[in-house]
């Protein structure tokens, strides 16, 4: 997947592996001692790995001493990295219980798009020409324009169509109850109103737009099951700003998602 974006959109890739040795390591010469052949193995390693998935394309390999989150975000700031693609960990009923502490952390800090999966494994990575459905996951906040917007040019790049999401969490669609019917018909309306006028400012017609009620990750997972998506974009925002319902629910959406998704 990494090799198909960069041909898509001429990008420049670096593989970072990062090597942690201070876990069970109380004595720095022991740490010292082992340090250098570790990290040549580590970068035979690393050179057969990119001529094995990259073939012919450039890359730049990159072996750092440390923490695999710390060193991502350090490398991708160092380097005004665009995007950071990376998997997630965790199979079968444990999945949302083993999500790579990692990449959660690389989710948190970094400062500019990650892509991720959590089915990277089961999954076979799609050329560009084959991205046909992309589904863009907003709040109803001032972010959203913007995501929108953001999304429309990445679906534009893939000649993708594109759908925008809003899950409504306070609503039950299952519900038979008279009561919550009443409650669901209220929020849909609001949903309507407020959805209407993002994607009129975004330039996105209302029909490509799709309301859900329940819990966000789930609805975002069955969405994106139901559109067939080949990615799912979300809002993810920054330490800097307030933290939305997205963000919060970021890596559950990952874990249920069936398709990759992009946080923005």
């Amino acid at each position: 997947m990494v090799a198909a974006w960069a041909r898509q959109f001429q990008a420049k890739v670096t593989l970072l592996h990062a090597i942690s040795l201070t876990r069970g390591i109380d004595d720095p010469g022991l740490y010292e001692a082992f340090q250098p052949a570790i990290q040549q193995a580590a970068e035979v390693g690393l050179a057969a790995f990119a001529q094995q998935h990259f073939g012919s394309l450039a890359v730049t390999r990159v072996v750092e001493m440390g923490g695999a989150s710390e060193r991502t975000i350090a490398r991708a700031e160092k380097e005004r990295t665009s995007l950071i693609m990376m998997p997630t960990h965790g199979h079968g009923a444990f999945r949302r219980f083993l999500t790579g502490s990692a990449t959660a952390q690389v989710l948190h800090d970094a400062q500019c798009p990650v892509w991720t999966s959590a089915h990277t494994a089961s999954q076979r990575a799609k050329r560009p020409e084959q991205m046909r459905t992309i589904l863009c996951a907003v709040d109803l906040d001032a972010t959203a324009v913007s995501l929108i917007r953001w999304a429309t040019w990445l679906a534009s790049s893939y000649d993708a169509r594109l759908k925008v999401v809003h899950v409504m969490p306070a609503v039950d669609e299952t519900s038979k109850n008279r009561g919550e019917k009443a409650v669901r018909r209220y929020w849909t309306q609001q949903a309507e109103a407020a959805m209407s006028k993002i994607m009129r400012q975004a330039g996105q017609p209302k029909d490509e737009l799709v309301l859900r009620g329940g819990h966000i990750a789930t609805m975002l997972a069955a969405t994106a099951a139901e559109q067939k998506a080949d990615l799912l974009v979300i809002g993810r925002g920054h330490l800097k700003k307030s933290l939305g319902r997205l963000r919060t629910h970021t890596m559950p959406i990952i874990c249920k998602s069936p398709c990759p998704v992009l946080s923005v």
